[in-house]
């Protein structure tokens, strides 16, 4: 792949635009945005989407994320085992719509931040070696991400990197994010758990509701589905999705394009 670096220490935001549209895959994708977070002189990276639907629901499912090989693997062991994600304070912040960085040591000497959240920050450090880190909310209608970017820098080195490099990280990390959810080979990665919670039948539904034919007609879409049949697969998609209405479940099929994870 051409280097991001158009000269030494030099980042290129156009050769990694360039790189990251001729991805054709999620993990191909990560790849060229770690190459970008580490052009910028910082050490790990963290990605993770939580779909909409997902937080509506309540479905017991666990976020998913994918790292670079540089982000610490025993402290995401760690974090895994000890259920870190209960009082990750970026997560709940992200979770409400915060928009703005989120500095980790800063957010951890907030009065408002509980034990158990200082926690977390306190074990990367003093256990992992992680330093310093901020997260980067990513909020839209179809969900809430993030991207968490980690350094082992001194404090005024690392001050001095987020003077000259974090606006240009932001915005390649939006880009990378917009880019990831506009096409659904990339975003399969963070939406194929939702329709692993539907049964053979209720995925097969699915198609059909989106045309917004009457239920009546089913039968000629889908042979050997019945008309009451097809309303008990309705009913049971939508209690599985936080017994929301029909109307919100076209919504999201349209918003996160869950058809195309077919």
């Amino acid at each position: 792949m051409k280097p991001l670096l158009s000269a030494p220490g030099v980042f290129n935001p156009l050769d990694f635009v360039a790189a990251l549209f001729q991805a054709n895959t999620f993990d191909e994708a990560f790849a060229v945005y770690t190459r970008c977070v580490q052009s910028l002189g910082f050490e790990g990276v963290l990605y993770t989407f939580i779909p909409q639907l997902h937080l509506q629901s309540g479905l017991p499912l666990a976020p998913l994320f994918i790292t670079s090989d540089t982000y610490n693997p025993h402290f995401l062991k760690h974090y895994q085992e000890a259920g870190f994600e209960k009082h990750d304070f970026t997560i709940k912040k992200i979770t409400q719509g915060e928009t703005h960085v989120i500095d980790w040591w800063v957010e951890a000497r907030k009065p408002e931040t509980t034990a158990p959240e200082r926690h977390v920050v306190i074990t990367a450090e003093q256990d992992y070696g992680i330093k310093h880190g901020l997260s980067l909310p990513l909020v839209g209608a179809a969900g809430f991400g993030g991207a968490s970017i980690i350094s082992a820098e001194k404090d005024a080195l690392y001050q001095r990197l987020l003077a000259t490099n974090l606006s240009t990280l932001m915005c390649c990390t939006q880009i990378f994010h917009e880019h990831v959810m506009s096409k659904p080979a990339l975003r399969a990665f963070f939406l194929a758990a939702l329709l692993e919670q539907l049964s053979v039948k209720e995925r097969q539904l699915l198609p059909f509701l989106i045309t917004g034919l009457p239920m009546k007609i089913l039968p000629k879409y889908l042979p050997g589905i019945s008309q009451k049949y097809g309303e008990k697969l309705l009913e049971s998609i939508l209690k599985k999705f936080g017994s929301i209405n029909k109307a919100q479940l076209l919504y999201y099929l349209g918003l996160l394009q869950l058809l195309d994870q077919r």
